[in-house]
């Protein structure tokens, strides 16, 4: 009689359960969590908030004039068991200000094993699981504003010196007319008193749509390996570093097979000193963006400027508020390109809290 009751039960749970829409199961998951998070399991949640103003007064031809302004949102909910295994779901909610704008909703679901020195991720995961970011030389930041998420797999191995760490993320999947994209990124620091070093490196992968007949594979390569110095706590300075690399992609259309191999110097000074900060960042080479006026940021995900044989882009930052939770940042931006100066204004705030209300690592505020 016990067996065929729990039979019943099970059967009548499924039921119940199938027919669920996705948020339905989210919430239900919330409060199996809560009542499990007394036992071997750890409640976990995290609310990630960022509020971003960009006024791009460009009259270049890299660029367009545009203004970005909008919110983005995303809860967490998930459980943690054994202080390494954590299932996390939650949503990602962007809304530019304009009526006549969608609000863009995306799910968050994964599954991440975590270890002090070794990290995996699988599911779509928000970005801020990365050790590092790429730089806007490779991931343009009007892009991280609408895609928070990476969809594939994460690998990291960490030690006091560094890290190494590689992802992939599907960007799009084969269709009639929709392309399949996908992007496998890298990047790792090792650093030795005030000496660093490292890379980032993108591959990414632009394949044919179904209905292809004039279409061809694209391949895009591009890697900045970088040397540095950290000058901290010799000047009057917060903070002073150097840095100085090299900018190197190769681009082919399968079409023609032919390999297009620019290359330049990439370089950078920052430097802070209480609410503010300096950041110079030139480039002075070929064009990095093979493929851009054919294919855009399907493609090449870089900002637009380094298409330019020389780029110099110079922010001032300024800190209105920055503690534990929130961090508010204020940006002008000097971009010098072909003899004249474009300009451009930001202002960034972000809150972020946990369930152990921990302090969050400048780099999250970054992203």
């Amino acid at each position: 009689m016990i067996s065929l009751s729990l039979k019943r039960d099970y059967a009548g749970f499924l039921t119940f359960l199938i027919p669920m829409k996705p948020y339905k199961i989210i919430l239900l998951f919330f409060f199996v969590s809560i009542c499990m998070s007394g036992h071997a399991q750890k409640l976990l949640w995290d609310v990630d908030f960022k509020g971003f103003f960009d006024n791009r007064e460009f009259k270049a031809p890299y660029q367009i004039p545009q203004t970005f302004f909008g919110t983005r949102l995303s809860p967490e909910i998930g459980v943690e068991i054994r202080d390494e295994h954590r299932l996390k779901f939650g949503v990602s909610w962007i809304a530019e200000f304009d009526t006549e704008q969608k609000s863009d909703f995306d799910w968050t679901v994964y599954y991440a094993y975590t270890r002090p020195s070794f990290t995996v991720a699988f599911g779509s995961f928000p970005r801020k699981l990365l050790a590092e970011e790429m730089p806007p030389s490779m991931m343009y930041d009007s892009l991280l504003y609408f895609n928070p998420n990476i969809n594939g797999a994460l690998l990291r191995y960490t030690r006091e010196a560094g890290h190494v760490e590689a992802y992939i993320d599907w960007r799009s999947r084969q269709g009639e007319d929709k392309r399949e994209i996908f992007t496998i990124g890298t990047d790792g620091r090792y650093a030795y008193k005030r000496l660093y070093g490292g890379w980032y490196a993108t591959v990414t992968h632009f394949a044919k749509s179904k209905r292809s007949e004039n279409q061809n594979v694209i391949d895009n390569i591009i890697g900045n390996p970088y040397l540095g110095v950290d000058l901290s706590g010799l000047t009057f300075l917060d903070s002073l570093t150097i840095q100085a690399g090299a900018l190197l992609s190769a681009n082919r259309n399968r079409g023609d097979g032919i390999w297009h191999t620019p290359a330049g110097f990439l370089g950078q000074v920052t430097l802070g000193w209480r609410f503010l900060e300096l950041k110079n960042v030139v480039y002075s080479g070929n064009n990095q963006l093979t493929f851009y006026e054919e294919f855009g940021s399907l493609l090449h995900s870089g900002d637009p400027f380094y298409r330019a044989g020389f780029y110099d882009r110079l922010d001032l930052n300024i800190y209105f508020l920055r503690n534990k939770f929130v961090e508010c940042k204020g940006s002008v931006c000097l971009h010098f390109v072909d003899g004249k100066v474009q300009n451009q204004q930001q202002l960034i705030v972000r809150f972020v809290i946990d369930q152990d209300m921990v302090r969050w690592p400048k780099r999250i505020f970054n992203k």
